[in-house]
């Protein structure tokens, strides 16, 4: 499924894609993520995949500083279905 790292847009309190949006503003520390698509057995891997590399990319850019990531934000309003199976 489609997943964005979602950066908030100067002076509001919209998020949006930060690929679509390069002016949108991250937080040190925080990797917001957004699933575009509902959540089921076959692309639950896929998922976490894309999930732990926006947080390793986001580690690796708080590491000249000496930080590291303190919260993943899941927006999963998109998702239509979480498959518990």
């Amino acid at each position: 499924p489609h997943t964005a790292v979602l950066g908030r847009l100067p002076g509001t309190m919209i998020y949006r894609n930060i690929k679509q949006y390069p002016e949108a503003e991250c937080y040190d520390g925080i990797v917001m993520v957004r699933i575009d698509a509902p959540i089921y057995f076959a692309n639950t891997q896929n998922v976490r995949e894309k999930i732990s590399k926006y947080e390793q990319r986001a580690e690796e850019q708080l590491a000249v500083r000496s930080e590291k990531v303190q919260f993943i934000i899941l927006e999963m309003s998109p998702v239509s279905h979480v498959d518990t199976s």
